[in-house]
Parts: C-alpha cells; sequence; structure tokens
C-alpha cells in the first residue's frame, strides 16, 4: 500500500538500508554462539577464581593470626615451640604459592580473552587479584621476619647457655 505512493528514489533508499539492516541482522546472529561460548568460558575462569580466592585468604588470615600470637620472647622451650609451630604451618607455602600462580594464570587467561571485547570489564577482578597477591606476600614477609626474629632468640639463648657454662666451669 505504501509503495505506489513514494517515488523510485524513495523505494531504492528504503531497499538499501532494509538490507543493511539485514547485513547487521545477519553478522549479529552469527557472533551470539561465539558470544556465549566467550562468556560461559569467562564464567567458568571466574568461578576458579572465585573459589581459590576464599582459601588463600583465610590461609593468610590463620596465618598472621598465628604470627601475631608470637610473643618472640620467653625461654628457649617456648621459642622453639614457636618456631616449630611456625615452620609446620609454613610448610605448605609452596603448596599455596603454586595455588596463587595457578590463580594468576587463570587471570592472565581471562585478560586475553577479554583484551578488545566490548562488555567485559575486569578492573574490579584485577583489583581483586592485585589485591590478593599482595597479601599473600604480605603473609610471608611477615612470616620471614618472625622466623628471622625467632632463630636469633633462639641463638641469644645458645649464647647465654654456652656463657653460663663456662663461668659454671670456671666457678668450679
Amino acid at each position: 500500500a505504501l509503495v505506489p505512493e513514494l517515488n523510485a528514489n524513495d523505494i531504492e533508499e528504503m531497499m538499501f538500508v532494509l538490507k543493511k539492516e539485514k547485513e547487521n541482522l545477519v553478522i549479529v546472529r552469527s557472533l551470539i554462539p561465539t558470544k556465549i561460548q566467550l562468556y560461559h568460558h569467562i564464567l567458568t575462569q571466574l568461578e576458579a577464581l572465585d573459589a581459590g580466592e576464599a582459601e588463600l585468604v583465610a590461609w593468610c588470615d590463620a596465618g598472621d593470626g598465628m604470627l601475631g600470637g608470637f610473643k618472640l620472647t620467653g625461654s628457649k622451650d617456648h621459642l622453639m615451640g614457636e618456631l616449630e609451630q611456625h615452620r609446620n604451618y609454613f610448610n605448605k607455602t609452596i603448596n599455596i604459592q603454586a595455588m596463587l600462580q595457578s590463580k594468576n594464570n587463570v587471570f592472565q587467561s581471562m585478560v586475553k580473552n577479554t583484551e578488545g571485547k566490548e562488555g567485559i570489564d575486569i578492573i574490579e577482578l584485577r583489583s581483586r587479584m592485585d589485591r590478593l597477591n599482595e597479601r599473600f606476600a604480605n603473609t610471608i614477609d611477615t612470616s620471614k621476619q618472625v622466623e628471622l626474629r625467632l632463630n636469633d632468640a633462639l641463638k641469644c639463648w645458645l649464647r647465654f647457655q654456652e656463657g653460663q657454662n663456662r663461668v659454671m666451669k670456671w666457678i668450679q
């Protein structure tokens, strides 16, 4: 009903616009399966990051709590007990570090997969990973400092006992 009222140029222009819109729809339609696959892949990776993040944070919390509870003073036996407790807990560091590296690898894969893609914002995820890496590094640094101080305190006890033995021998 509209065609007889329009001139040939208007009809040609409308047909050109319809053709362009159809081409755009075909392109969009062809991208849908690819986008769905990408989103499913990203969702799987995000779930993997979330699962490991909680475990890593819990390990750091427990380690920081234990380190904060150390007095770094007291008898030789007390200091040896604290050092043993420290070593027993932090001997898992390699496993936890491997888990963190695995999470970093998953994150880097996500960055690579989302680079240049519209509608995918990973800024918040990047800051979460930065915080997690920083938290782990801080826990490990504190652990090393506490271990060093415990070893120094035990060396002081050893030197004290050696000096005490020399004095006792000299007195006898």
